[in-house]
């Protein structure tokens, strides 16, 4: 009889336990930090495909048992952007040469899925070459006297006709290291411990990818593109980083 209790009050505690994790959908359309901040141990929320322009902190955290995660709810269709969300409008500046009005320093330029090398000046980036040396035939610069971005690309293209992206505003400067924990600096920010990533595409972070600064953070599965820096974990503490795929970083 007492064997019989003590089976039925572990069942019952299994039970209530499970019921304590439940899925959090969210859309394009629907803000992914305020299901994170709603979150609580052992919730999943699970992001439809889309391209979210959103930047997020998992503030709250999980336990060993019941970690919060944040997943795309198809692998690989979901993708947190860093760039701008409108194009800019390139007009021609003479020497196949386009430039368009940007009122913020620009890091990185991606067109057509090539990342372009940033010249230090207009004349280099006209005559493709910095200092002495010979570079790409393609290339942007960001000039900060009249605000203005200029593209080269290949074989006189245009890029008017191309998938361009422009990285959006961040943090001033170029990134460094002690600007990572700046929230505009990162397009996910695990403070919370006992947390998982799974499955996004991370694309254009200002700074970087994903920052962990909780403990017993998992990052599975992520594809990041065109990001200064993928993951990085300030707190010194564990991390599971397993099965992602870092690509285009900028130069």
């Amino acid at each position: 009889m007492a064997t019989r209790v003590i089976l039925c009050m572990c069942l019952s505690i299994c039970l209530a336990g499970a019921t304590w994790a439940k899925d959090i959908a969210v859309s394009p359309d629907q803000s992914i930090q305020a299901a994170l901040d709603a979150a609580k141990p052992g919730d999943t929320v699970i992001l439809a495909p889309g391209v979210y322009h959103q930047r997020v902190q998992i503030n709250n955290s999980g336990t060993a048992e019941l970690p919060i995660t944040l997943r795309a709810r198809e692998p690989g269709t979901v993708t947190l952007s860093g760039a701008a969300t409108e194009t800019p409008v390139f007009e021609p500046a003479g020497d196949d040469l386009y430039s368009a009005p940007v009122p913020w320093e620009v890091l990185a330029v991606q067109v057509d899925g090539r990342n372009l090398m940033r010249y230090p000046s207009v004349d280099e980036l006209r005559r493709s070459t910095v200092g002495r040396q010979s570079g790409p035939m393609e290339g942007y610069h960001w000039n900060a006297a009249d605000k203005r971005l200029y593209v080269k690309l290949f074989a006189d293209g245009d890029p008017r006709k191309s998938r361009l992206y422009i990285s959006d505003q961040h943090v001033a400067g170029r990134p460094v290291a002690t600007r990572a924990s700046d929230p505009r600096g990162q397009l996910v920010r695990a403070l919370g411990s006992y947390a998982a990533i799974e499955g996004l595409k991370l694309h254009m972070a200002p700074d970087v990818g994903v920052l962990i600064e909780g403990d017993h953070v998992a990052v599975r599965d992520c594809f990041f593109s065109g990001t200064w820096r993928g993951i990085i974990n300030t707190a010194g503490a564990y991390a599971l980083i397993e099965h992602n795929e870092f690509t285009g970083y900028p130069y």
